[in-house]
Parts: structure tokens; C-alpha cells; sequence
């Protein structure tokens, strides 16, 4: 048997039908021992009544006394239907908010960020979450307590933008400023020093921020007038600054970067590509990542080679990814788990091209690449956690669909897991989970996408 807790908010019954509301945001299945347990259909947001040849009403029979049959007007608008409930409910129903409802309201995640072994999600009312490991403070909760649930970001109400890499995660401000969390011994909270911080920090000189970007050890922005600062780790030249300093802790612009329309920041080396189609990448190049053709480490940008009309570009630790205009993805650098994608084990020192078209976006991670096309993932390389979503652990040297996957709109690689949010706003998540980073309230690694649901 199965029961459903209830929060009543108000209750209000007519003539004309019911407006009983309630909150069944955090809602919760218990079998008859009391336990958790998972309600049928849930699995892809789906309710029993999804599927069925009548839209899912309630027979006249069916609906309890005070409440209009399904359909009706509830409370002024049109309801969706709780046939567990019996009632006529509106965004409270679960799987039609795709976080949580908060005085009527849906609160949907619009971004997510995976680290190395944490998550944190933007969602649409500006705040962030966070879960996953937090010996460093990843989750910016004031606290160095891991966590299987998500946690509020102290101090964060107008984010617009995250990003995370592996143990720190940047947000932009609605008013252009940044504010950085996590490990902090290169700087790259760029607060000026390498001292932890517990909460986040705003970072210095930056008033203008538009999209940020966050490496192993260091932090890229690109500025609102198309300009580029970076700062933190620097020993192989990642900040392009000309110099191989090990740490820079305040923000720095590499000289003859303009017109930037995105920027990746990676292991050890940063990218960038240019409203002009060009692309340009500086620091580690030990396995071809810059793809320039050579190896060794530069301290300021050079030129990606046989790239142009780039629209996108994404890092790995020692990977890189670009878009072309006409739909098609390149990769380069290191291959030895086909993060390349080109259907070998090789490394590659120049772009290779990846069997994919219509791509809109490309995504790196650690060790794995992904992509968005046609509101479909497609992931290969690296696969020991199960974050290629492909239901096994075989690494792959050519793109894999996840199978489970329709309507993705947003999509983000971390060390050993993914994310997604589709169109319905239901954030997913796979791969590694030693320290609960896919938020599923258990430490097991997932090979298919889990959906994540926000702390009770």
C-alpha cells in the first residue's frame, strides 16, 4: 500500500469544483513498514495516469467528496491531476515542478554544475544548491559537511550563470560581479589570497561578468564587452599572463583577447573562441590539448590549428572540444580513454573530427566528451564510473546516445559524473557517486541517468 504525505496550504470548496491546494513539493512514498520507496511511474517524471486513453480524469465515481472531477477549473486555472490524491491540484503536483514549489509557484533548475565530486544547480529564482563531498567547502554552506541532499548556497540570490570543474564552483551576479566557493590554495577564488573560505567570496575587480568558467586550479571569466581574466593556479602558463608563476590570486587579461564569445577553462590549459569563428588556447599542452600542433606549455594564447567557424568550445583535464558552424565537432589531445572521439586510442595534437552532426553544444569532462543535438546526448571517452549514461562501464572511442534522454536543454560534463535538464525542467544526473554528487540520497554509482529531487 501506498501512502502520500500531504501539506495542506488552503482549502476552498464551491459549487463549480475545488480549490484545495496542496504542497507535494519533497513529496515522499512510504510502504506499510514505513520506509522510503519509490511510487510507480516516477522513474521519467511520469504519474499512473500519463499514458491512459482518457487524458488521465477521474471518473465521475472516482473523486472525493469537496473535490471537482479533474479538469475542472481549480482555484482559477487549469489543474493537473494527482490520482493518488484525488484532488485537483496545480504546480504542486510532483514531476510537474521540476524542483520544488514555493507558495504556488514552480522553482525550476535553469543551470547545473558537476565538480569532481560535487554537484550545485542554479535554479530560476536565483539561489543555488549544492551536494556531493564538501571537505573543502564545494558547497558553500558556511559548514565542511558532505551532504546526499542538496544545501542552499549561502549569500547567492541573483545568480545567473555557474560553473564547476573539480573542487571550486564560480557564479555570475545579475549585477555582473562573481562570487567563488571551494578549495582555494592557487587563488582561484581570486580574492586576493589562498586562504579557505567556508562560504562564497566575491571575487576582486569584476563588476562586469557575463559567462565564467572553472579549471582544476584556476578560475576564466569572459567580461560583459567580450574581454577575458583569469586567475589561480599559473605553472604552465594557464592564466596568459606570459608567465609560468605558480599562482595569481587576483583576476588578470591576457593581452589581444577581444571579441571572445566563450571561454573553458580545464585541467591546465584555457580556451576560448571568438565571435569570429577563431579560436585560441594557452597553458598545459602535454598531451596536444591546445591543439597547435606542438607540445610543451605556452604562456599566451595561440591559435588553434584548422579551426575556424567555431561556435563553442569546451576543456577536460587534458582535452579540448570545439562546435563548427556547420554542426560538426572536433576534439584533440588526450585519447587514451577516446575522449577524442574520432574512433581510435590515439592522441591527437590537431582537431580531429568527431562522427556526429547537427551538434549545438559540446561538453568535457575529466576524462569523457558529450554533446547536445537535437535535444539528445550523445557521450563517449572514459566510462569506469558509468558517466557516459550508456547503462555499462566500457569506455568508448565514438559518440554513444543516451538512450534514456529527449528534450535536454542543458547539459554539463564534471570529473566523473553528468548532468542534464530537459524540457520539463527535471534535472538528471550519472555516473560516479562516492561522495553522493548525484543526488539521489545514496553513494552508488549510476550507469543510466537518476532523476535528483531537492532535500525534503
Amino acid at each position: 500500500m501506498w501512502s502520500l504525505r500531504l501539506l495542506f496550504l488552503c482549502t476552498t470548496v464551491t459549487a463549480t469544483g475545488c480549490s484545495l491546494l496542496f504542497d507535494v513539493s519533497g513529496y515522499r512514498f512510504e510502504d506499510e513498514a514505513g520506509q522510503d520507496a519509490q511510487a510507480p511511474g516516477r522513474d521519467a517524471g511520469a504519474w499512473p495516469d500519463e499514458g491512459r486513453d482518457d487524458g488521465g480524469a477521474l471518473d465521475a465515481g472516482d473523486s472525493d467528496a469537496g473535490a471537482g472531477p479533474c479538469g475542472e477549473p481549480c482555484g482559477g486555472s487549469t489543474p493537473y491531476c494527482d490520482p493518488d490524491a484525488r484532488r485537483c491540484v496545480e504546480c504542486l503536483v510532483a514531476g510537474h515542478c521540476g524542483w520544488r514549489c514555493e507558495e504556488g509557484t514552480c522553482v525550476d533548475p535553469v543551470d547545473v554544475a558537476p565538480g569532481a565530486a560535487h554537484t550545485c544547480v542554479l535554479l530560476d529564482d536565483g539561489t543555488i544548491e549544492c551536494w556531493g563531498n564538501n571537505t573543502v567547502s564545494e558547497l558553500g554552506d558556511g559548514t565542511m559537511a558532505s551532504r546526499l541532499e542538496p544545501a542552499r548556497v549561502l549569500g547567492v540570490s541573483d545568480a545567473t550563470a555557474i560553473a564547476s570543474f573539480f573542487t571550486h564552483t564560480c557564479a555570475v551576479l545579475r549585477s555582473g560581479e562573481l562570487r567563488c566557493w571551494g578549495e582555494n590554495g592557487y587563488g582561484q577564488l581570486g580574492e586576493g589570497d589562498n586562504a579557505p573560505r567556508l562560504a562564497p567570496v566575491t571575487v576582486i575587480d569584476i563588476t562586469n561578468g557575463f559567462q565564467v568558467s572553472t579549471g582544476l586550479s584556476h578560475t576564466c571569466v569572459r567580461l560583459a564587452t567580450g574581454d577575458v581574466a583569469c586567475w589561480g593556479a599559473n605553472a604552465q602558463g594557464q592564466i596568459g599572463d606570459g608567465t609560468m608563476v605558480s599562482r595569481r590570486t587576483t583576476p588578470y587579461s591576457p593581452p589581444g583577447l577581444s571579441n571572445v564569445l566563450r571561454i573553458a577553462a580545464g585541467g591546465q590549459h584555457s580556451c576560448v573562441v571568438r565571435t569570429t569563428g577563431g579560436a585560441s588556447c594557452w597553458g598545459s599542452d602535454s598531451r596536444g590539448q591546445l591543439g597547435n600542433g606542438s607540445s610543451g606549455s605556452f604562456a599566451s594564447p595561440a591559435s588553434i590549428m584548422d579551426l575556424t567557424a567555431a561556435t563553442d568550445i569546451a576543456t577536460g583535464l587534458e582535452h579540448t572540444c570545439a562546435v563548427l558552424g556547420d554542426g560538426t565537432a572536433r576534439c584533440w589531445g588526450d585519447n587514451r580513454y577516446g575522449q577524442v572521439g574520432d574512433g581510435t586510442f590515439i592522441d591527437r595534437q590537431t582537431p580531429a573530427r568527431v562522427a556526429l552532426s547537427n551538434v549545438e553544444r559540446v561538453f568535457a569532462g575529466g576524462l569523457h566528451s558529450c554533446a547536445l543535438v537535437d535535444g539528445g546526448v550523445w557521450c563517449w571517452g572514459g566510462n569506469e564510473f558509468g558517466q557516459l549514461g550508456i547503462g555499462n562501464t566500457t569506455n568508448q572511442e565514438r559518440p554513444e546516445r543516451v538512450a534514456s534522454l529527449t528534450g535536454v536543454q542543458v547539459l554539463a560534463a564534471g570529473g566523473t559524473h553528468t548532468c542534464a535538464i530537459d524540457e520539463r525542467a527535471h534535472l538528471y544526473c550519472w555516473g560516479g557517486n562516492s561522495s553522493g554528487q548525484l543526488g539521489d540520497g545514496t553513494t552508488e554509482n549510476r550507469l543510466v541517468p537518476v532523476r535528483v529531487r531537492p532535500a525534503d
